[in-house]
């Protein structure tokens, strides 16, 4: 199957619910829109082009309709309401095809719409997916959501890096696109340095690189928004950590968080984690969201979860029973790849 990509019209969907998710954000849409994917795209959209009510981005395989690349985060489809979410579904469910979505929050609308709008048509299975660590920081301060043990522990940490230089911390809101790309620049370097660079994962490697112009095109067009914020750690002015975020809907969404593994034993991301908790603390935030997926490492700063759905929609029909073959095609594959990342964990 050829690899294909699509270019959206630059509009945009009006403001969501509270609890939605960045990734429903026009910027996030149109980042995924700039990735390779197997498949031929297709767009289902409420509204005329310029004034969208309601988006979903998919592309199709011969497996049925499935998101386009998720850029390894929770997904959903965009909309402006309910009224235009349920439009968008139906169209979705005209298709008749397959449909397979990796990571629906459990929360969302989008579930209820698609009940009501497959009974009777389709099969519809539903299982949990991985979820993503959180703190809900309402009401609440530093102190209250890090044990002692752990602030300590970190103080510690800042004393021995400070035997190297000076430790300074800051939070950036680029006030120009010359700053932007200039704190673009010093994120992906750190990147480069640390432990992702080893496996091929940085932002930086020949691997990424796809990935990485598609996620500055996020950055950019976030930054157009309002939203986007950069973390540094720095000793002596260089940056030994970072954090690369949004402020959205009253919440802190990390994208991108990575350090300088010279200085590994003086834990600067974990340094980094606390002082933008802090922050988001002393703001009245209502959250402060790792993303990602729960590990080993988050586990010494939350054993909260957001729950996210795998949703699988098989018609009723001869296309339906292929689907249905694929279904357990696609699971096993899920299956594979799971032992093949707890493997890889553990070793």
């Amino acid at each position: 199957m050829e690899l294909s990509s699509i270019t959206l019209s630059a509009d945009v969907v009006p403001d969501l619910v509270d609890n939605a998710i960045p990734m429903q954000n026009a910027s996030w849409m149109q980042a995924r829109s700039r990735l390779k994917y197997v498949g031929t795209p297709k767009e289902l959209a409420v509204g005329p082009e310029g004034d969208r009510r309601a988006r979903a981005m998919l592309c199709e395989t011969k497996f049925g309709l499935r998101e386009m690349p998720l850029m390894n985060e929770p997904s959903d489809f965009s909309w402006h309401d309910e009224a235009a979410l349920d439009e968008l579904v139906d169209l979705l469910v005209r298709e008749r095809k397959p449909v397979f979505l990796e990571r629906l929050p459990e929360g969302s609308p989008t579930l209820p719409a698609l009940r009501r709008a497959t009974r009777g048509k389709y099969w519809l299975r539903v299982e949990p997916a991985p979820p993503t660590p959180f703190l809900d920081t309402r009401f609440r301060t530093v102190n209250d959501l890090v044990k002692s043990g752990r602030r300590s522990d970190l103080r510690r940490a800042e004393r021995r890096l400070a035997k190297s230089g000076t430790v300074t911390y800051e939070m950036r809101t680029p006030g120009s696109r010359a700053e932007l790309d200039r704190l673009i620049d010093e994120a992906f370097e750190v990147e480069t340095r640390s432990w992702k660079h080893d496996m091929g994962t940085a932002l930086t490697s020949p691997d990424e690189a796809t990935f990485a112009a598609a996620f500055r095109g996020f950055l950019e067009d976030g930054w157009a928004e309002g939203h986007i914020r950069f973390a540094f750690l720095r000793l002596d002015g260089r940056a030994v950590a970072m954090q690369i975020a949004s402020e959205w809907h009253n919440r802190y969404w990390i994208y991108k968080a990575t350090f300088d593994k010279g200085h590994a034993k003086a834990s600067p991301g974990g340094l980094l984690y606390l002082y933008t908790l802090d922050q988001a603390t002393q703001k009245g935030l209502h959250s402060y969201e790792f993303m990602g997926k729960m590990d080993s490492w988050t586990n010494a700063w939350t054993q909260d979860g957001r729950q996210y759905l795998k949703v699988y929609a098989i018609p009723y029909n001869l296309r339906g029973l292929v689907g249905a073959a694929i279904l357990r095609r696609w699971k096993r594959n899920e299956r594979r790849a799971a032992r093949a990342e707890a493997q890889a964990d553990a070793t």
